[in-house]
């Protein structure tokens, strides 16, 4: 199993979309909310929906506990406090159904997940010093605790001596002997001074915790506060970002932990995911038999069919050759044939060419929509809702260019939408580099990024590198090269399939350009 486990996205939007967009873009089988998915934040409503929809497992945050009645918004200082009650005006009934059914804490196969400590949960006590990290490997077994609350991202580690110190957060594999206390960090209110989203990955049949560090547009969350008057040093981050001027953690923090006798009653202390997991490889097992057998039927029916009818044999025949007649077409033009459909159909390519120092990317050929009728030689479109998603291609001139190929991608809905460019072979070892502009015509929210994807001989999709140009944003004009480069420690580390991927999910419309991609020596 592989979980992405998230924590503290208060009602940011921005944040959020960034690191769902990451987290499909790696692959993981199951997704953990640590709690404290709105407050402070001026987005609650569509950061819970996005939340909710998104992820598999939830426990109860202390911001959460307001909503549903469990917790009194006394607990928290004037600042914190006002957010909430205006949180709480544009959240229905359904929010604190939805909260007041969660539990303090799941566990899962050596580890086990709360918001804020494993003690006395419903406290919602913070895991800041040595010794309350000490206390917090009393109360329970398992070798690895995730957190979030303190929105510090971070290790407390304990070895054989019961010993307990911190470290800064990185990538780690677990170690015999020693347990582990991992906050991974905040989503939607970093208060470290890396105002970057903050989430973590655990590989469970690896044994190793990956940190990851997401940007997001922050000029875009400080819109969202100014259209719902929330004032713009409500978020730590925010003032940061204005004044440079850090603060000691526990300024920053707006909650005091409950006294044991008023802590939290949740409907469940504890979910254990074990059953979770089990229902999860028994389905893959169940779907696996079913396509055997499937496979099976069909090639059965095939078998039959054809020889009980010989007239189809002729028409297969004849829709071989006019197969290989479109094959020896497209070779004799010097071109590899690309089978390119729309949305959720097969992506196929014969023979994928091997990288050269040489520009790998063609621009689109054709002027117009690409959906199914018109699709693209040598690019894959995906969108998520096609009545809300379009991409045309267009010959685009200025000042600077002239006659120059663009996508134009308008787009009604967040979901996912991808532009991929036939993916080439590629070797351990190789070094490439990426780039493309970009413009926006008009973008209300979101963003798009330029990603280096590698799929793996086992056919896992690997993000190796991806930039978000939050520059988009600022003006009308096209972007500076928005580059992706693997440096020399971070060359290929097997062999594969490498794709250029542009990767949006935003409402508006946004051109893109010069798209380039080069393997460097």
């Amino acid at each position: 199993m592989r979980y992405a486990i998230i924590s503290d996205i208060h009602a940011n939007r921005q944040a959020l979309n960034v690191v769902l967009m990451d987290i499909k873009s790696i692959g993981v089988d199951s997704v953990i909310c640590l709690g404290d998915i709105i407050g402070y934040g001026p987005s609650p409503a569509e950061t819970l929906e996005k939340t909710y929809r998104e992820s598999h497992h939830f426990v109860l945050g202390n911001h959460d506990a307001v909503i549903s009645g469990q917790l009194s918004a006394d607990n928290f200082n004037d600042n914190a406090k006002k957010l909430i009650e205006w949180t709480c005006s544009q959240l229905d009934k359904k929010a604190g159904d939805f909260f007041s059914s969660l539990p303090l804490q799941i566990k899962g196969e050596k580890f086990r997940c709360a918001h804020g400590n494993f003690s006395s949960s419903g406290t919602f006590g913070y895991i800041i010093e040595d010794d309350e990290a000490r206390l917090e490997f009393q109360s329970c077994s398992e070798q690895l605790l995730f957190v979030g609350h303190s929105h510090m991202p971070g290790i407390f580690v304990s070895g054989k001596s019961g010993i307990v110190h911190w470290i800064e957060a990185g990538d780690f594999g677990v170690e015999e002997g020693k347990r582990y206390i991992v906050n991974v960090g905040s989503v939607g209110q970093p208060r470290d001074t890396d105002m970057r989203a903050s989430y973590c990955i655990f590989d469970v049949e690896k044994g190793d915790v990956l940190f990851r560090r997401i940007p997001f547009d922050i000029d875009a969350y400080r819109e969202d506060q100014r259209k719902n008057k929330i004032p713009e040093k409500s978020s730590y981050f925010i003032e940061l970002y204005l004044t440079n001027v850090e603060k000691p953690l526990r300024e920053t923090i707006g909650f005091k932990a409950l006294s044991p006798e008023n802590a939290v009653k949740a409907v469940s202390e504890v979910k254990d995911l074990k059953t979770a997991v089990e229902n999860l490889r028994r389905a893959r097992v169940i779907l696996l038999i079913c396509i055997v057998i499937l496979a099976c039927a069909v090639t059965a029916s095939l078998y039959f069919y054809r020889k009980a009818e010989k007239e189809k044999a002729i028409i297969a025949q004849a829709a071989e050759k006019t197969t290989q007649e479109l094959k020896d077409e497209i070779v004799k033009a010097g071109e590899k044939l690309v089978t390119t459909t729309y949305k959720s159909e097969a992506y196929t390519q014969f023979d994928p060419p091997m990288a050269s120092e040489s520009e790998i990317i063609s621009a689109p050929s054709i002027s117009g929509e690409i959906n199914k009728g018109n699709p693209l030689k040598n690019w894959k479109i995906e969108v998520s809702v096609p009545d809300k998603q379009k991409i045309s291609t267009e010959f685009y001139s200025d000042k600077k260019y002239k006659d120059i190929p663009i996508f134009r991608i308008r787009s009604d809905t967040t979901d996912d939408l991808t532009i991929s460019f036939l993916p080439v072979k590629a070797k351990a070892g190789m070094i490439f580099s990426a780039s493309a502009q970009f413009k926006k015509n008009s973008l209300s929210a979101g963003h798009i990024a330029l990603q280096l994807v590698l799929e793996k001989k086992d056919g896992t999709a690997l993000v190796l590198e991806q930039n978000i140009p939050n520059e988009i944003r600022d003006s009308g004009n096209w972007t500076r090269r928005t580059s992706v480069t693997l440096s020399k420690d971070k060359a290929l580390r097997e062999d594969g399939l490498l794709y250029f991927v542009i990767k949006g999910n935003f409402q508006g419309e946004i051109l893109v350009r010069n798209f380039s991609l080069i393997e460097k020596k």
